[in-house]
């Protein structure tokens, strides 16, 4: 804990260099500027029946980083650099025992590169290549994005069935995207097929690709159905990787595997927004070979218009016919923009298909520069 006190208050010096840096480049040129990135989550909750065991837990998640444009007309350059740093004793891994994680910050004790990437932007796209997260710009919903379980954020058929580019981890990529006019989008990257884990690699430092590990190639179509109010996502993958069978009697294997992915995000009116997910993998070679999640997200009060209400239910297929849900509900509180306060209610059906089930909350706290 002590080192992580001390390097908060590291990136906290840095981060306000970068401050300085940017109000001086704004008031001598234009035409670039630098921009730091500081943030802090924390959870305090407990488990309080079902799942493993009742327990206290806190987690907390520092977010650091700089990012520099370059603005040249419609072609503009980006270069980022993101650390992250978690601590805590974590929710899910000791008291819950769900798949599918409903603290979207949990992680083990660590220090690492988080991303790091170059991105140039044309008039009408973009081509990033570098350590990126496949949920920067890929498979996101909006309306679910104050929800905290990590599926709502990715569908779990992705982190379940192969160790994909997300949150810890990320892995090499090269992405680009093309807005064919204002009601089509379309997104397509290739990643290292196998991102590893902070266990094996703890400050994320080895970026190798081999043979074995394969490639995953993601193609994604963004569609307006209506500008203002409907959004529907489109998207495939293929993994060139070997997948075994998840059923241990069964010793075949696949060469490459291939799945496909539904996001719908409709914004009901100015206070109310929807969402509906759904993924899919063959369910011969795949530990979850189905998942679905809805929810809403609604302002209450005209007076506090940042303040959200939050409701969703994610829930996943395995393999041999077991199944988990999560239902969870928040209320997020914001205050001066830069700083929030968010309970959170979990009530997880048969965590990991085959624990009693459990009901969790936490207590999330967000500050942000």
């Amino acid at each position: 804990m002590k080192n992580n006190i001390y390097i908060f208050f590291l990136f906290v010096f840095f981060n306000s260099l970068g401050v300085i840096s940017s109000a001086q480049a704004k008031k001598t040129d234009t035409t670039q500027y630098f921009k730091p990135i500081l943030s802090y989550t924390a959870d305090a909750g407990r488990n309080f029946s079902g799942g493993i065991a009742p327990g206290n837990t806190y987690m907390g998640l520092i977010d650091a980083g700089w990012q520099f444009l370059i603005p040249r007309g419609t072609n503009n350059c980006e270069f980022l650099l993101e650390f992250q740093s978690s601590h805590g004793h974590n929710l899910t891994k000791h008291y819950i025992g769900d798949l599918q994680v409903i603290s979207n910050i949990e992680n083990r004790k660590s220090l690492y590169f988080y991303q790091f990437y170059y991105k140039h932007h044309f008039k009408k796209g973009f081509l990033a290549f570098g350590l990126q997260d496949l949920n920067l710009e890929f498979v996101m919903n909006e309306s679910g994005g104050d929800l905290t379980n990590s599926s709502f954020g990715i569908p779990a058929i992705f982190p379940l069935n192969f160790t994909v580019s997300i949150y810890p981890k990320n892995a090499l990529a090269l992405t680009g995207g093309y807005r064919f006019s204002e009601a089509v989008i379309v997104r397509a990257g290739i990643w290292d097929g196998d991102a590893g884990s902070l266990d094996d690699d703890p400050y994320n430092t080895d970026w190798t690709i081999n043979k074995t590990q394969g490639l995953l190639g993601i193609t994604e179509a963004e569609i307006h159905i209506n500008p203002s109010a409907q959004t529907l996502k489109l998207g495939g993958y293929v993994h060139t990787a070997d997948f075994d069978s998840p059923d241990t009697l069964d010793l075949s294997y696949s060469k490459g595997s291939w799945g496909g992915y539904l996001l719908y995000d409709i914004q009901i009116n100015e206070k109310l927004g929807a969402f509906a997910q759904a993924g899919i993998m063959p369910e011969k070679y795949s530990y979850n070979p189905l998942y679905l999640g809805t929810g809403i997200s609604t302002h209450l009060f005209n007076q506090r218009t940042e303040d959200a209400l939050s409701l969703g239910a994610a829930y996943i297929h395995l393999f041999d016919n077991r199944y988990e849900c999560d239902i969870e509900m928040n209320y997020k509180f914001v205050f001066m923009k830069n700083f929030s306060v968010r309970p959170c209610l979990h009530y997880i059906i048969s965590p990991s298909g085959t624990l009693p089930d459990a009901f969790a909350s936490f207590l999330r706290i967000t500050a942000e520069l």
